[in-house]
Order: structure tokens, then sequence, then C-alpha cells
């Protein structure tokens, strides 16, 4: 979200600026190349190249910025990322990215590799906003380069034949220029605007005979602002988005540049380092102590007093050849031909004239699939036995998300069902190559006991393309100097030293969570197979707003329906990641599998960037479409994704969440999307967020009905982003659970007012007019990392965790766990409630300072009467 104030991103940008300055002539001695995301599946593939003075990074997909954030990745001097596609799955991480780069000062990015990237960044303007950083992509045409003081990189695109390009059509709800008969996501106006446009462009199209690779398609834009209420509550106006609910939207004929099917791979190699600095060659020059010396040990030549030239390379020894190291990604068996006839490659095989030329790393983004292919081997096979190959895809079977499961596996020692271990396989605990015994880890020297040096294993196998070892976090390949492979750094975090550390931290939480045990089983007894028949559940994956942190992921809720249906209510990015880590590879394809419907509530990034993600991996599982129920407006960022650079317009139907409003509702097609849906209500209604914000309520049949929970149907209702709501507390009337936004504390009232969200007391407020049974508070700021302050604790309220799993019968004794909590992450909640006092003597202090003209009874007045809108 844009900050108050820039003024800390300039400060930062100037420093910058100075820094990059003075390192410009400056040959690193330190170049290492280090897993950020191992290319597991639900983590991003990426890999992060660090000097002392620079940063780059090789592709950008979903949970960079989280995972750069947990393993505190600098990216302060980062300026250049490098893509081999275009894809979501290798760029789905840059708009969050680019977010967290404007934020602490980077003052211009550039983008290289395949065309079309310039276009990504049109597309996301809307939902990344980035007014104080400059977003560049030079072209990267076969034979250029691009180079700095660190290296040099060659760009190498590889075209798939094009007898295999095939032009894709419009991903406007559509096919065969035929509307679904199913859903019917535009009205009558939109219907004849769009047949005006299409004649229009058929007939252009027919008398425009060039042959360029763009051609004449409808675009579907939206002009919306989804930030622009900020600017207007900064200044303390009135501001009612129901006003701006109307479409903003338009469909108009313009050139675009249609997919062009081709990678980009890259072929690095450092820039030499400079010989020695000869003293004695200095001295017989003329060269005095001083600064001139340092100029010419870093390469830059000089000017004596008496106007003598002094050449570095005069006075320095030989310098010393940079390695060569390759990163290649093939999406398909169609451009392996291309690959193996490619001879920008030859150069650094085994063949190669010099010994310095030869490869020392080759970084392979390339699927297991393709890599498992004679082909792909025979290409593999050109190298030298001494080239180290990173593999960086589904082959590594760990995100790199420790502190997930450390948090998990202190919530799970509270209660066992709504916080149970994650299944993603942890590395130290299963049988892989990063695996250690605990044994290895006590004997370790205290310093090393969290970061133990681990060297590849070797392996007696026949097949050499299995003995590759497996990578994680922050695996290193050391370029210069050439230290080669090592797992030095990988973070370690043994699951079973975790409580061992907590307890310690916190010697009075036993007894409390003996207590909280004791108290919720006389609430609520019943067997583990008992509780997994329960339906629904709800499963909140994202509790966090806003950017991700090391323990919220932003926004993303699952709600199991029954036990082979399942909705999704928003997804942001990273979504994917955690149905992984909670369900294990095999029990997320089984969600995704009965995945009947996706809810987005409106499009501010943190609410949808995982959907394109959800949709791909999902087509792997099934052919059946899965509903999209979203804002009409949606349609402009997946048809541009759709047309522009992969076909996702297969996977999904979208139905409006606009036909949803009690007063525009279609009862014939309501009842197919109930049926098809398996529920027995469905409804939404605008907010009080940014325009086109929505809130929504389902009813389903209750599955567990009893003495405590003896209606036919279980309503539930889920905000969204917003300030209170009459509209959404008039359709969760009576709802069985509330899950609402409560982003911030309740004595940040104002920020939230300014943001358009809901305190704390606000959101249990809207439950208690609701008159709703329960009410789960999320979306919380990520200053609350762990644990959100609440003046007041209420038998009906649960404060949602990543990770955590509830059905009714767990809900009565949720408000039991805050006691063991606030003792449990101490340390944190302390911190908070430092702040808070803080907070509240500087307001005091203004207070006293304005009261004589009562500006604060004026500024207090005029919020009050906000509220009341």
């Amino acid at each position: 979200m844009p900050k108050d104030t820039t003024d800390h991103i300039q400060n930062n940008q100037k420093h910058r600026i100075r820094i990059k300055e003075k390192s410009k002539f400056y040959s690193p001695g330190t170049v290492n190349i280090q897993v950020l995301g191992s290319g597991a599946r639900g983590t991003s593939s990426s890999i992060y190249l660090f000097s002392e003075q620079s940063r780059y990074l090789f592709n950008c997909g979903e949970g960079t910025q989280r995972l750069a954030h947990e393993h505190h990745t600098k990216l302060t001097r980062m300026e250049h990322i490098f893509l081999t596609q275009k894809t979501w799955d290798k760029t789905g991480g840059l708009p969050g990215l680019c977010l967290t780069l404007q934020e602490i000062g980077v003052p211009a990015l550039k983008l290289h590799g395949p065309s079309g990237l310039e276009d990504i960044f049109d597309a996301t303007k809307k939902f990344c906003v980035l007014r104080n950083m400059k977003v560049d992509t030079p072209e990267c045409n076969d034979g250029d380069y691009w180079e700095d003081s660190v290296m040099r990189v060659n760009y190498v695109p590889l075209y798939k034949p094009k007898s295999d390009n095939i032009n894709r059509k419009p991903a406007l709800n559509e096919e065969n220029n035929k509307k679904s008969s199913f859903i019917d996501d535009w009205n009558e106006k939109d219907v004849e605007k769009f047949n005006k446009i299409q004649v229009s462009v058929e007939e252009t199209n027919k008398n425009d005979t060039s042959e360029t690779s763009y051609n004449k398609e409808l675009e579907y834009e939206d002009t919306t602002d989804y930030y622009g209420y900020e600017d207007k509550n900064r200044g303390f106006k009135k501001y009612n988005p129901n006003r701006e609910q109307s479409s903003t939207s338009t469909y108009k004929s313009k050139k675009v540049s249609l997919c062009d099917d081709h990678v980009m791979a890259y072929i690095c190699k450092l820039q030499p380092k400079p010989g020695t600095l000869d003293l004695e060659k200095c001295v017989d020059a003329g060269v005095r102590p001083g600064p001139l010396l340092g100029h010419l040990k870093n390469g830059i030549d000089v000017t004596l007093p008496d106007g003598t030239i002094v050449k570095a390379d005069d006075v320095r020894g030989p310098s010393c050849p940079g390695p060569v190291f390759i990163f290649i990604d093939i999406p398909s068996e169609e451009y392996l031909p291309v690959l193996l006839n490619c001879e920008r490659f030859k150069p650094y095989q085994s063949g190669a004239e010099k010994e310095e030329d030869v490869a020392k790393v080759v970084v392979h983004f390339t699927s297991e699939e393709i890599m498992a292919t004679s082909s792909y081997k025979e290409w593999m096979d050109r190298f030298s036995p001494s080239t180290f190959h990173f593999l960086i895809n589904e082959r590594n079977s760990f995100t790199g998300y420790f502190a997930s499961h450390r948090i998990q596996r202190q919530l799970h020692e509270i209660d066992k069902n709504v916080f149970p271990m994650l299944l993603e396989p942890h590395p130290f605990t299963e049988n892989t190559d990063m695996a250690l015994d605990i044994s290895e880890i006590e004997a370790a020297s205290p310093a090393k006991k969290f970061k133990v040096d681990i060297m590849p294993r070797e392996h007696e196998i026949e097949d050499k393309y299995s003995s590759f070892p497996e990578l994680g976090v922050r695996s290193c390949f050391h370029l210069r100097p050439p230290k080669g492979f090592d797992r030095y750094k990988e973070p370690y975090s043994h699951p079973d030293m975790v409580m061992e550390e907590t307890y310690v931290n916190a010697p009075d939480l036993p007894p409390l969570i003996e207590e909280f045990k004791r108290k919720s089983s006389a609430i609520v007894t019943r067997t583990k197979a008992e509780r997994n028949k329960e339906f629904p559940k709800v499963i909140t994956f994202g509790t966090g707003s806003c950017i991700p942190n090391k323990t919220r992921n932003v926004s993303a809720n699952l709600i199991q329906i029954s036990n082979d249906n399942c909705a999704i209510f928003d997804c942001g990015e990273g979504t994917l990641g955690q149905l992984v880590r909670y369900f294990g590879r095999d029990g997320a394809d089984d969600i995704l599998r009965n995945l009947s419907f996706i809810y987005v509530s409106h499009l501010h990034a943190d609410h949808h960037l995982g959907l394109i993600n959800l949709l791909n991996r999902r087509r792997k599982i099934t052919k059946n479409k899965v509903v999209l129920l979203a804002p009409n407006q949606i349609n402009a960022w997946l048809s541009f994704y759709n047309r522009r650079i992969e076909e996702i317009a297969s996977t999904y139907e979208l139905f409006p969440c606009s036909d949803l409003l009690g007063w525009n509702v279609e009862e014939e097609k309501i009842e197919a999307l109930l049926k098809r849906l398996g529920l027995e209500a469905i409804q939404t209604c605008f907010v009080k967020h940014c325009p086109h914000s929505y809130g929504i309520s389902i009813t389903m049949k209750n599955q567990m009905q009893s003495e405590k929970n003896p209606r036919d149907t279980v309503k539930i209702t889920y905000s969204g982003d917003t300030i209170p709501c009459d509209e959404l507390i008039e359709i969760g009337k009576d709802s069985d659970i509330l899950i609402h936004e409560a982003t911030m504390e309740d004595d940040l009232w104002k920020e939230a007012r300014i943001k358009m969200h809901s305190t704390v007391s606000q959101a249990i407020d809207v439950g208690k007019k609701m008159r709703a049974r329960y009410v789960i508070l999320t979306h919380f700021s990520q200053r609350y990392a762990k644990i959100p302050l609440m003046e007041k604790n209420f038998e009906n309220v649960a404060i949602a965790f990543d990770n955590m799993e509830v059905t009714l019968n767990d809900l009565p004794m949720m408000y039991l766990m805050y006691e063991p909590l606030k003792v449990m992450f101490a340390d944190h909640y302390e911190q908070m409630e430092e702040k808070k006092d803080r907070r509240r003597d500087a307001n005091k202090r203004k207070i006293q300072v304005n009261m004589p003209n009562g500006n604060e009874h004026n500024t207090k007045k005029r919020f009050s009467n906000d509220d009341q809108d």
C-alpha cells in the first residue's frame, strides 16, 4: 500500500546513488551464487547472486519477497533482475518484490528477459503502484549483452519452432466467440459494445496485410484507481466507496503484441580480478603514498601533480580471469532441438579452448520431466565433469519457510487439532540429502549448532543425473574466491528443538497450556476420527495484510464444505505454497481437484496475486473449470495474461460478484450456480474499501447437527477488507461464523479509517450487530506478526493464525487460547504494549499543545461523524 510520506524513500535513493557512484570502479573480491527459492512445489525458483556492492536476482516466482524477508536477504543494492520466462512461475513475485524495493529506496530497476516484460508491469499497475521507482525493460536480443563492474551477461534467446506457434484467443469468458451457457459476465451494453468493436477489428484486419508480430485485438481496460481513497482520507475527506462502484472499465481496439514463444538463457562471466598492486612499480612511477594508490589498486588511471599519467595496468600484476556460469530454462520438449543446435554454449563446454572458459556452474530452472529426456541429458553431457549443476525445480522437496514450521510446532503444543503439524516434508525430519542426525547437531560447536557445514554426499548410483544434491534455501556456490559448493549457511531448525527453546524462554507456559487443555476438554471432547468428519472446516492460510512476513502470509482462506467440496476465499501471493505446506503435495492436489469455486473480494494485490498459480496447478490435475467469483474488472488482468503470456482461459469460468447482489439476481442463473457449488444460498454486497470491493455470505448444509449445532444449515460470512459496513451486517444476519478483517489495534483507529480497514473492536462489534455465533479475526497488520493486541477477550472470538483449522465444535473454546498465546509470544506482546504506551504518551503531549485551539476535539468529532456513515 502507498505510504503516507515518501521522504524516507527519497533519502534512501540518494544514499544508494552515492554508494553506487563510489563502487562502480571497484572489482569485487567476493561473488557468490545462492539459492533463494529452491523450485520445490509451492515456492519460487530464484537464484540470488551477490557481491560486496551489488545484488542480482535470476527469476522471481511467487513467495520470493517472503523468502527474502525470512532469510535476511539484502535487497538494498538490487537493481537488476534477470528472467528466463514471462510465465507466472518465474515472474509472480515481481509485483510484491518491487513494492519492497521501492520502499527501501531502490531508485530504478531493470528487468532483463524475453520481450513483453514491460507489458506485465503495464497490466499490474492498478494493483502494484510504483510511484517512486522507475522500472525499465531493455531489449535483450541475440548477441547483445549487459555488463557492469561485477560481470558481463550475454543474452541467449531460444525460440520455439514457428510451426508450433499458435495465436491465442482472447480470454473474455468466451470460447469460439460464443458466450458461456453457464456464466454470463457481460450485460447487454457490454455485449453490444463488444460486437461493434469485434466487427471493426475484423474489418481492419482484413485490410491490414503487413507482416508484423502484431495483431489487432480487443483489449479490456480497467481504469479504476484502487488506491485513490487513501489520498482522499489523508485529508480527512468523507469518502463513500459505494458511490464509485459503477464500472470504469472499457473495451477498446488496439494493436497488441501476441505472445512470442521464446525463453532466455544467460551466459555470465565475472569481470577479471585485478592483479596485485606492485608498490615498487608505483614508487618508480612517482606515485606517493595516499589515495592515488587506492585508485590504482581499483584499476583507475591517475594523474600526478606534474601531469604524468600513470596507468593502473602498468603498476599491477596480471589480472585473474573471471569464471563462467550459465542459467538455462527449457519449458517443453519443443525447445530441445533448438537447445542442442545452439552454438552459443559450445565455447563453455568440454571443448573449450581455454580452461578458464569451462563453465563452473550451470543453473537449471528446467523441470524434472524435461531434464529426464535423453536430449537434455545429451546437452548436459557436453559440459566438463568439473562443471557443477544447480537444479532449481521440484526435485527439491522443501519450500524453505522454516518459520512456518517453527510457529506451527509451537501452536501445535497448545492444540493438536486446531494446529496440526504441517505435512510438507521437513528437511531435518525426513530422509533427504539435507537431513541431519540430532547427534551431529549436538556435537557441533555452539557457533555452528544451527549452521552445520554439509558438503554433498557421495551417491553410488548408476544414473549420475539422480546424484545431484538436493538444494535448500541458502545453498551456495562460491565463484570468487573459488571455494566451490557448500551448505554452511543453510538455516537449521529442528522441530524437536523448537519447544525446548520456547519453554526456556517462557517457563510459565506449561501450566497455562495444561489449564487450557483442561478447560477446553470440558467444552468439547471427541476423537480425531470423529473430528475429521466434521464439516464445514475453516482453514486460514493467510492472516496478514498488505505484504507477507515470515509467520503471516497475505489473505487466503479455505472453506471445506464437505469431504469432496471446498472453496477458497481470497488467494494472495503464495496461496499454493500454503496448501502444499499444510496438506503435502498429494493432499494439496486433492484439495485443488475438489475446489468448486475461488472467491476474490477485491483487486488489491494481497488478495488475488496467487490466483494464476492455483489455476495452473489445478489444470495439471483436472480438466474441469473452477468457478471464479470476482469483481468483473479482474477480466482486464486475466485476459491480458491469457493473450500475451500463457493460456489460462480454459481453467476458469468467471461469475461476477455484482450478479450476486441482492437487487441484481437472476433466479435461474443462481439456482444453477448453487447446484454446481454445492451450496444452499449465496449473496454478495458492496463493502467500504476500494472501488469494486465485496463481502460474501454462503449457506451450506449442516453435516454435524447436534444439540450444540441444531440448525439444518451453516452460514459463513466473509468481510474481505472494509470498515464497519451495514450492508455486510445485513447479508450476514445470524451467521454461524463471521470471518472479519481486524487490521489495526483499537488505538490506531485513525490509521484504520484512512486505509479503510477495521480495528479489532470494530470487527467484534460487527459480529454483535450481525448476531454471529462466532467471529474469526484475520487480516492483521504485519506489525502483529505473532499475536494482535486485544483490549478484552470475548468468548465467541477467535484469533486467526496461518494454518489454523477450526470447525463449529472448536470455536467455543478458542478464546481460552489467548492467555497461553500471550505468554508463548511474550517478547513480541511486550514490545507491542510498549509501542502502544509510547503512542499514548505522544498523543497526550499533542493534546496539551492543541487543546487551546480545540483541534483535538474537532478532529475527534469529525471522525465520529464519519463512523456513522
